[in-house]
């Protein structure tokens, strides 16, 4: 029987850690985008898939997902993409359905949202000066609108985001806006919202309940006074509806009030982005906000939590080996600069946009690790 030979010692190799995403190496697969997510080819062989809570991509007239970019440009009125406006517009660059804004503050239409196929919202000011917009990216300001007020709109991919800007005491507590409205009908809800549903009764849009902010930010926080005092009804006006929109008076006037005022009300489709947060002690609907309020800046007193939608996840990911998952959120304001733990959760409960206003929110499961 032959001898066996030396044993050499070795190494056990250890497992591969994938490395994943690379900012500069991985590629985005084209031909695998959707709606609300994109997805890239990693230098080692895995892809990662990004999730998003409001639409990136839309497909255009040939069928490709192009990127969504609302930065905002002048259109001559005879381009294809305008709705009747005798005058050149502000349009949204690249978005599935066109947004679009008036030269001045005093035109019939200033905004108009297309929505589908003889689908569309617009709406102008009741005495509106003609002041002339001025454009930044995708935010258009109109100065001077009313009596020391000025009016800002924020778009998004499928949303508006207005905010009335009160600068004193003179301002005007009541606004009226004639609607134009293609194929659509508008109604209140019953929790403090304005709906536009289609001839089947379907909503298409939405304006969520107004609130407004004053500038007394308190000590260590990034916001001021907030007050739910903004009230929705509608009229009827030579065959148009109309949204008159009123303020708390008592509110406005209140010797403690710190001007400017920001008032908000928006509008957004169904499709629009899926998220919001609540605050204590509010009992208000922060979906139009821009920004998603997490914490607490005085030991309590004020308290938020965030809730997100990515829509599309389980169905995506359905089957599929997950190596891990990150959330990727963008800090815009802290009380400190001192790391403090943040913790996701997942929610348990059906919830909705339109009807998340009271803190503590949805029911939610064990932190997610």
């Amino acid at each position: 029987m032959p001898q066996p030979g030396q044993i050499v010692p070795t190494e056990v190799p250890g497992k591969q850690v994938p490395q994943g995403f690379d900012s500069e190496r991985s590629t985005e697969i084209m031909g695998e985008r959707e709606e609300r997510q994109r997805t890239f080819l990693n230098p080692d062989g895995t892809h990662t898939t990004r999730f998003y809570s409001e639409p990136v991509n839309y497909q255009n007239e040939n069928g490709v997902w192009t990127a969504v970019d609302t930065t905002l440009t002048r259109k001559d009125a005879s381009g294809p993409r305008t709705m009747g406006a005798s005058d050149p517009r502000w349009e949204t660059n690249s978005t599935e359905m066109a947004i679009s804004f008036a030269g001045s503050a005093d035109a019939d239409a200033v905004l108009r949202m297309q929505l589908g196929d003889e689908l569309s919202i617009a709406y102008g000011f009741d005495e509106a000066s003609p002041s002339p917009g001025r454009t930044d990216g995708s935010k258009v300001t109109y100065q001077d609108v009313r009596l020391s007020s000025d009016v800002e709109f924020l778009v998004g991919s499928d949303s508006v985001k207005e905010t009335l800007i009160l600068k004193d005491e003179q301002a005007p507590t009541e606004w009226r806006f004639p609607l134009d409205l293609k194929g659509l009908t508008a109604r209140l809800d019953g929790h403090g919202n304005l709906l536009f549903v289609d001839a089947e009764g379907t909503q298409r849009a939405w304006t969520p309940a107004g609130w407004m902010e004053d500038s007394a930010f308190a000590e260590d926080a990034n916001e001021g006074v907030i007050s739910s005092g903004v009230t929705y009804s509608l009229a009827e006006e030579a065959g148009r509806q109309v949204l008159e929109v009123k303020l708390d008076e008592e509110w406005l006037s209140d010797p403690d009030r710190v001007f400017p005022v920001r008032v908000d009300p928006s509008v957004k489709s169904i499709d629009a982005t899926s998220g919001t947060y609540v605050e204590y002690p509010y009992n208000q609907n922060f979906a139009s906000d821009t920004v998603l309020k997490i914490g607490t800046y005085d030991g309590g007193g004020h308290k938020a939590a965030g809730f997100l939608r990515f829509t599309g996840v389980e169905s995506t990911l359905k089957n599929a080996w997950v190596l891990g998952a990150d959330l990727a959120l963008y800090n815009t304001w802290s009380q400190s600069c001192t790391a403090r733990p943040v913790t996701v959760h997942p929610i348990t409960s059906n919830w909705s946009e339109s009807t998340t206003t009271k803190y503590p929110g949805p029911s939610t499961g064990s932190q997610t690790r």
